[in-house]
């Protein structure tokens, strides 16, 4: 199906970033310290969590840790380091994960270009790979789905020249001269990571279903400059190893790793009752303090999909004061508390996958 397109992608960046401010300013969120934290024994539940940084532990602090590292640069909008943070991802989901391919052609990639920043046509890639499924359910699908891009050095959407903290660099910047880098670390590593986590986590139980839904993992490109890479998709879906249509369930993880007072967010409509069960008994074994809005406030690329009609939901556990700024880095992240997080998005796809 044809999505129509607004006529400038900073309209839609700007209305994102200022109902994201509007949320935080209404819960009040600030960081917590925890840039001095340790691995916390809660942690350990994710493959690899205890050996950050070695390549293909495959663990939730090192995807965090490479995705917000210099070699990634921030992952702007047809830079290289997107580009080094696609290829990164493609080889998680293909030979840690041992994920299916998730496009028609047999690939993992599904070549993005858009001329929506700066009217100068730049590609990029989704990240598409599945765990196909079995018996009568084969045929549906369960979406896992976060963006994988950032802001870069742009400072376009950044909140950073208004803080105080950043204002004397950006004023001694001359004209067209990049910022500072924007890690991304919780925006939106932190969502990449924690779905790719879960999905190792829940792999070996669903291998064994004779029974269950196709798991697709999605990581878009773009949605940063207004949801680019979902929005071609969905207009590009005859490229697709599933159809959209046969998504009955889709979870949008997006900024989760500063979990505090144990408050995970859960954005969803009433186009499908089910998502409250689901997460409260995905929540029993966790014990975090969910908060489940029915009437969620625009934010990720969820909002695409709920205009397909696709029941999606956002989990989020809330904006903060390093939010689009160059100190959203890996230190300040609460990596006990995305463990279970990360605990709660396994199982709730578990039940999700193979509920009759």
């Amino acid at each position: 199906m044809k999505i129509h397109l607004r006529s400038s992608v900073f309209v839609q960046g700007f209305a994102l970033l200022l109902a994201r401010l509007l949320l935080l300013a209404a819960a009040g969120c600030t960081s917590p310290d925890v840039s001095s934290q340790a691995p916390a024994a809660d942690e350990q539940v994710l493959p690899g969590a205890g050996a950050p940084g070695v390549p293909g532990a495959g663990g939730y602090r090192e995807i965090v840790e490479t995705l917000a590292g210099d070699a990634c640069d921030g992952r702007g909008w047809g830079t290289p380091g997107l580009a080094v943070a696609g290829d990164y991802l493609m080889d998680v989901v293909q030979h840690q994960l041992h994920l299916s391919p998730g496009m028609k052609d047999g690939g993992f990639a599904q070549h993005v270009e858009s001329r929506e920043v700066d009217d100068t046509l730049t590609a990029s890639r989704n990240i598409v790979a599945m765990l196909p499924g079995r018996g009568a359910l084969r045929n549906e699908v369960v979406l896992l789905l976060a963006h994988y891009d950032h802001l870069g050095h742009d400072a376009r959407f950044s909140l950073a020249p208004a803080d105080p903290r950043w204002q004397e660099i950006y004023t001694a910047l001359a004209d067209g001269l990049p910022g500072p880098m924007h890690p991304g670390a919780d925006d939106n590593a932190s969502g990449v990571a924690a779905v790719l986590t879960a999905m190792r986590l829940i792999q070996p139980q669903l291998q064994r279903e004779p029974n269950r839904r196709t798991v697709v993992v999605l990581l878009t490109t773009g949605e940063e400059y207004g949801f680019i890479g979902l929005r071609y998709l969905l207009s590009h879906e005859d490229e697709l190893a599933f159809a959209v249509g046969d998504i009955t369930a889709a979870m949008n993880v997006d900024m989760v790793g500063h979990l505090r007072d144990d408050r995970l967010s859960v954005y969803y409509t009433d186009e499908w009752a089910g998502w409250r069960p689901v997460f409260v008994q995905a929540n029993e074994a966790v014990g975090l303090r969910l908060v489940m809005d029915e009437d969620p406030p625009g934010f990720g690329d969820e909002l695409m999909l709920r205009k397909m009609d696709v029941p999606a939901v956002l989990l989020n556990t809330g904006l903060h004061d390093d939010y689009h700024r160059p100190s959203d880095t890996p230190a300040t992240l609460n990596y006990a508390g995305a463990a279970r997080v990360v605990r709660l998005i396994a199982t709730a796809c578990e039940v999700l996958a193979t509920q009759q």
